[in-house]
């Protein structure tokens, strides 16, 4: 059984075109009457019976990673973004994450950008 996660196979196996060759799969080969399972269900069984660590803190972290690489588009935030997936599964993360972001525009009003000095709604949402 292949310890990488589908993501680690597939973010591996990216060409430099950003697609995955036509070759490519998750299937792994197995010995007869070896139990199985189907590409990416470990990463199933591994978020949902086995726990994925302290995810309320992984969500804050990459949140705020997240709005200081809009502001400023430095890579480094986003090296540090990966350094935190290898502890946690992007699966269990991102609809938090979505959420803040998403709460957090829906919270705005006209009055409170223009208070803040926005000029659109994508950079209020950035700097709450």
């Amino acid at each position: 059984m292949n310890s990488q996660s589908a993501y680690e196979l597939i973010k591996a196996n990216i060409e430099t075109s950003g697609k995955l060759p036509h070759t490519f799969t998750l299937e792994e080969s197995r010995a007869p009457n070896q139990l199985s399972f189907a590409p990416g269900a470990m990463d199933g069984v591994g978020i949902y019976h086995m726990g994925a660590g302290d995810e309320k803190k992984a969500v804050k972290e990459i949140t705020n990673l997240l709005r200081k690489y809009f502001k400023s588009g430095n890579e480094k935030y986003i090296a540090k973004i990966e350094a935190l997936l290898v502890d946690n599964r992007v699966i269990s993360l991102i609809d938090p994450i979505c959420k803040t972001f998403v709460m957090a525009a829906r919270a705005l009003t006209p009055a409170l950008c223009l208070m803040q000095g926005c000029t659109s709604l994508r950079q209020a949402v950035i700097l709450r």
